[in-house]
């Protein structure tokens, strides 16, 4: 890391009772970075948030901050170089937004004294960057909870600190103030100071962040660039849904889709050059991503496979012995060979036809009779979503 280390854990952890919440987790925020801490609910975000800010102490593990041990500095040292966003915004007091922002200097000034001009200055420009200049006299409290957020996020700022930490800051926001408040986080970071925000949004964290760190378990399962972290393999496997991930070429950065896992018995699907990236998107939507896409390596359909995190394997070749006798959905009239090993195959007339028969059967019980008009289909279709249903059922 070329830019000085503001912030680092190493090895830190947390246990409530038997409980184990962080698992040794290591990290370090340099100069100029922002960190985006990702990962499914209850992963232990919020509680290496709090650990890095001082928040919390660890049971073993240290965190240093500016080149120093944590535990050697006081309260008041850790706030002049932290500014803390934390998840829950709650201020019983009947103080204003600016009464709140100026909290942000109290780590600044000498004890007792008076709010100078300059804090009154810091905390003007502070409001007046996430655009709540206009309720600097209203009650905390009369606020919505968006609003709140933006508060507290201008509070950090007013502390002028050398890192932020920040815990789902854009979580009542809406659209356009998500974005300016990760955009002044952004430039804050980019100004010098090092950052680490939680974010449930992963498109945020690719759009904002230099790295993404995933968590789960209380451990943190991988951590790079956004490129290099954000794979349908990686969070299909912590968050249990279905994900493509493509680049954006507008913002230059990966892009993620999910979609709610169903739990689907495994299938192959073939086609052509057109119909076999339609026929997997509409698999994609319904939920069915226990696929094995039959197309050969460097084609188109092989590229937009991996975009959704699926098996690919060169129908030239036979099926390895995992695979055999795997049912196969042959899309179109002109869907190319089949690999030697392949199970019982359905063909369906396009991609059309198949997304109609995914939504038939979507809405239709396990156990209902099948439709007459559908025949074969609706038994292949209800093998496949109905995981109970054995692959015997369909007619090759």
């Amino acid at each position: 890391m070329s830019e000085p280390v503001l912030l680092e854990a190493r090895e830190v952890r947390v246990a409530y009772d038997a409980r184990e919440i962080l698992k040794r987790p290591s990290l370090q925020a340099a100069e100029g970075e922002l960190i985006g801490l990702v990962g499914p609910n209850g992963a232990g975000k919020s509680t290496l948030l709090r650990v890095l800010a001082g928040l919390l102490w660890p049971s073993d593990g240290s965190v240093f901050l500016d080149g120093r041990p944590m535990a050697e500095l006081s309260r008041r040292e850790r706030s002049r170089l932290i500014g803390y966003v934390p998840q829950d915004v709650r201020i019983d007091f009947p103080l204003t937004a600016e009464q709140v922002v100026l909290l942000g200097r109290h780590p600044h000034s000498r004890r007792l004294s008076t709010d100078s001009a300059h804090d009154y200055a810091l905390a003007a420009l502070a409001l007046e960057r996430v655009g709540m200049a206009a309720y600097r006299d209203r009650k905390v409290s009369t606020l919505s909870g968006g609003e709140r957020q933006l508060v507290m996020l201008a509070r950090a700022l007013c502390g002028e600190p050398r890192v932020l930490l920040l815990d789902e800051p854009v979580s009542a926001l809406d659209l356009k103030h998500q974005l300016l408040a990760l955009a002044i986080v952004r430039e804050t970071v980019d100004e010098g100071a090092a950052g680490v925000v939680v974010l449930h949004d992963l498109n945020l964290a690719s759009r904002f962040c230099d790295r993404v760190l995933v968590m789960h378990q209380g451990q943190i399962k991988a951590a790079g660039s956004p490129s290099e972290v954000l794979r349908p393999s990686l969070l299909r496997e912590a968050y249990g849904v279905g994900v493509a991930v493509r680049h954006d070429d507008l913002i230059g950065r990966p892009s993620v889709v999910a979609v709610r896992h169903r739990h689907s018995k495994p299938v192959a699907v073939t086609g052509t050059e057109a119909t076999l990236p339609r026929a997997l998107g509409a698999l994609f939507r319904t939920g069915c991503i226990d696929v094995v896409v039959l197309a050969p390596a460097g084609s188109a359909a092989a590229l937009f496979a991996g975009e959704l995190g699926l098996r690919v394997h060169d129908p030239s070749s036979a099926l390895p012995p995992d695979l055999a006798g795997l049912t196969v959905i042959a899309v179109g009239e002109q869907a190319m060979h089949l690999p030697a090993g392949a199970g019982p195959v359905m063909r369906v007339d396009g991609p059309d036809a198949l997304l109609e028969l995914l939504d038939t059967v979507h809405n239709r019980p396990a156990e209902s009779s099948v439709d007459a008009s559908t025949g074969a289909a609706s038994d292949f279709g209800r093998a496949i979503l109905h995981p109970k249903l054995d692959h015997s059922e369909v007619t090759r």
